[in-house]
């Protein structure tokens, strides 16, 4: 397959290009997926080396080919630089919900940066693709991320989503 071919639109911030992960980004996701602070609330295997990375974005790039997910870079415009990822996954047209999931470097975070590309997500995500909820899972201990979440209009749930005791359940039902 390839990957150099476009499938996702690509959405704008005012700062923010958030664009449709490339092999070209294999550097950057072998950074993210490597660095200890932003795998400590994931259950992944850290990334090793640039093949994993490489791997990993041959496999997201079926993924997105088939409908299955969609999975943006986030990009500084002015810098022209790679800040984080961000992604719509478990997608269920039959239901009209998906599943959200993002990840920042740890220097971009605390900038509202990823609340900027959340919001144009989930505009993408209500007005394009016409979901009516979103959900996700998140570490208990990640605060950033429930503090994000809690700031976009998600709400914990009561239900119990994971046998995971640790992750907690947030969703976004679209307002009608």
């Amino acid at each position: 397959m390839d990957t150099k071919q476009m499938i996702l639109p690509s959405l704008q911030t005012n700062r923010l290009a958030i664009r449709q992960v490339q092999l070209s980004d294999a550097s950057f996701i072998f950074t993210l997926r490597s660095d200890d602070a932003i795998n400590v609330f994931l259950d992944r295997k850290k990334a090793e080396n640039l093949d994993d990375a490489t791997s990993f974005i041959q496999k997201i790039s079926i993924n997105i080919a088939e409908g299955n997910t969609c999975y943006w870079v986030i990009d500084l415009m002015e810098e022209q630089f790679s800040a984080g990822t961000i992604c719509i996954f478990n997608m269920d047209e039959n239901e009209k919900s998906c599943e959200i999931g993002f990840e920042l470097l740890p220097m971009f975070q605390k900038k509202g940066m990823m609340k900027e590309a959340a919001l144009a997500v989930i505009s993408y995500v209500t007005q394009v693709k016409k979901f009516k909820k979103i959900k996700a899972f998140v570490h208990r201990g990640n605060i950033n991320s429930i503090g994000l979440l809690k700031t976009l209009g998600f709400v914990l749930s009561n239900e119990k989503e994971t046998e995971e005791p640790d992750m907690l359940f947030f969703y976004f039902d679209v307002p009608k």
